[in-house]
Parts: structure tokens; C-alpha cells; sequence
């Protein structure tokens, strides 16, 4: 999963090469998440030819203990360990956490 690939300044990966990106990053312009979204739909929708799902994050890229998480998943179930987290992003039965401070 590449972090968040169309801020200003990163290039972003060859779809085919990883299994998905951050599409929210709460940290930065909401402009870069529009563009990655797009990005993303565009994978799914014209260059997916071995049906792998593109898989789409959520991160709040905040790193000290005042900063407020407003990134991540929702799930209808919990997700107790790296496989059931792998599976679920996989399945895409999640929803994104796109909240803005």
C-alpha cells in the first residue's frame, strides 16, 4: 500500500506493482485526496485486467500524541490480527474515515 502517492513531491507507483494506496491522508490538502481517489478509480476501471481489487486506505499521518486520528476503517466486524486485516482489505467491506479537523 503506497502512503499517500499524489502529494506533492512523491511519484506515484506502477498500479500493477502494488496492491493498493492511501486515498485519505487528514494531514495534508484535501486537493491531493480528490487526485488520488481519481487515480485509484481509474486503475479499477481501465487497467485492471487481472480483477485485483485495488485496494483503498485511510490515514491521519499524524505523529506526536497531541495531534487528534482521524483516518482509518470501519468495519461491521472486529479485526483482531494482520490476517483478518488482510482479509478485509482484500474483500473491500470497509468503509474509508475521511473526517477533517
Amino acid at each position: 500500500i503506497q502512503a499517500h502517492p499524489l502529494r506533492c513531491g512523491i511519484i506515484p507507483r506502477d498500479p500493477w506493482y502494488i496492491h493498493g494506496a492511501e486515498l485519505y491522508n487528514a494531514s495534508h490538502d484535501p486537493f491531493y485526496n480528490r487526485i488520488a481517489e481519481a487515480w485509484a478509480d481509474v486503475y479499477d476501471n481501465e487497467f485492471n485486467h487481472d480483477g485485483r481489487r485495488f485496494i483503498r486506505t485511510s490515514g491521519s499521518d499524524h505523529h506526536s500524541a497531541g495531534q487528534r486520528a482521524c483516518g482509518g476503517i470501519v468495519t461491521d466486524f472486529e479485526i483482531k490480527n494482520n490476517a483478518d486485516l488482510l482479509r478485509t482489505l482484500r474483500s473491500g467491506e470497509y468503509e474509508l474515515l475521511r473526517e477533517v479537523n
